[in-house]
């Protein structure tokens, strides 16, 4: 697992990102997609969130395209938008 942040020329966090490995799924929270200025799509095929949460479930309607980049390897990416604390970008 790698934690990244980001930050301001004044050193306030922009927003912090978990890349995690175990994960199958290509989430990014709402809030990522606030701070960021990303445009959102409604999702095709619309579903429900159940593993993050066993009490709770986490509707996913909307998708947001992100350009990224590890390095001099750079891509983009349709991610799912979910309301949630974390994201999620599967690589491999």
């Amino acid at each position: 697992m790698l934690q990244v942040s980001w930050s301001r020329t004044q050193g306030e966090p922009m927003l912090s990102l978990v890349i995690d490995g175990e994960s199958c799924m290509n989430v990014v929270s709402f809030d990522v997609v606030k701070k960021l200025g990303l445009r959102t799509s409604k999702h095709p095929e619309p579903y429900t969130l159940h593993w993050f949460n066993y009490y709770s479930e986490i509707k996913v309607n909307k998708q947001a395209k992100i350009k990224f980049a590890i390095g001099r390897y750079e891509d983009e990416i349709q991610l799912d938008v979910a309301l949630m604390q974390t994201s999620h970008l599967l690589l491999g």
